[in-house]
């Protein structure tokens, strides 16, 4: 993990801060419901395989923005609807959570304007979210959580940061039973994007903070798999689930692996045979 910058370092940052993530406008507090139907259970239910609509709520700042709404579409079997909100910062989520109960899952990728333009440091903006999230969670337990990592940035003070609050939401979701914790970094790192003798790049030119559509689709790629390890489980179609389980190791970067033994386990525990 990388030290916690010093003050000085933070202002000294001000003008990366105006000038790599303008003032958003603000999100919007409520939603369109997508189904009346009461949500099933997480992992695993019976009851689900019965319900005609399936929901994916997408919650995202600019790094992933321009995915679209049908990238979800090849979750087989599943008629996953996906419903993107652009949503800014991370403390502001909780503005969804009235329509949480109307969607199976709930991806959120946000946070790194709280920690580069909102003045929160790893520390503050951990006490402003994982309490709630917890309650959150645990209001809204037949809905899976699924937190995107925020993507590393081309500024070093700023990335230390970034590592730290990951390392915080990994800690909560080893131990949130419907969190999961989904590491869009190490997604890139082990992609050929990310080879040095590869030509292509991750961030667009120009820009420190936001990835480049080649990037961003390895990213949801991965997210895509992820979503259908769930699902597959869900629905207790236990082959396919072990089948995808070892042929595709859930995205975590190595400075995480001593976790990983618990974060895991409910995988194991879920398919019985694996």
């Amino acid at each position: 993990r990388s030290r916690r910058p010093t003050t000085s370092s933070v202002s000294s940052a001000a003008t990366i801060r105006s000038s790599q993530f303008p003032m958003p406008a603000p999100a919007a507090p409520s939603l369109t419901t997508l189904s009346s139907d009461s949500p099933g259970s997480s992992i695993p239910s019976s009851s689900v395989s019965a319900r005609s609509m399936r929901g994916v709520l997408f919650l995202t700042d600019s790094v992933l923005k321009h995915t679209p709404e049908s990238f979800l579409s090849n979750v087989s079997g599943s008629r996953l609807r996906c419903t993107k909100r652009i949503n800014y910062r991370l403390t502001e989520v909780f503005n969804y959570e009235s329509e949480f109960a109307n969607f199976n899952y709930v991806i959120i990728a946000c946070g790194v304007n709280d920690l580069a333009r909102y003045d929160h440091t790893p520390l503050s903006l951990a006490e402003s979210v994982i309490s709630r999230l917890k309650v959150t969670c645990a209001t809204h337990q037949t809905t899976v959580f699924l937190y995107c990592s925020i993507l590393e940035t081309k500024h070093t003070w700023l990335n230390g940061w970034i590592g730290e609050f990951n390392w915080a939401m990994f800690k909560v979701a080893a131990k949130v039973p419907n969190l999961f914790f989904f590491d869009a970094h190490d997604a890139l790192e082990r992609d050929h994007i990310s080879d040095p003798n590869n030509n292509q790049t991750i961030y667009r030119p120009g820009d420190d903070v936001h990835i480049t559509d080649a990037a961003r689709k390895v990213v949801t790629n991965e997210l895509v798999l992820g979503i259908s390890l769930l699902v597959n489980l869900e629905l207790q179609r236990v082959d396919k689930a072990r089948a995808q389980f070892m042929s595709w190791n859930w995205p975590l970067r190595p400075s995480f692996f001593k976790r990983r033994n618990c974060f895991m386990k409910e995988f194991h525990d879920a398919i019985p045979s694996l």
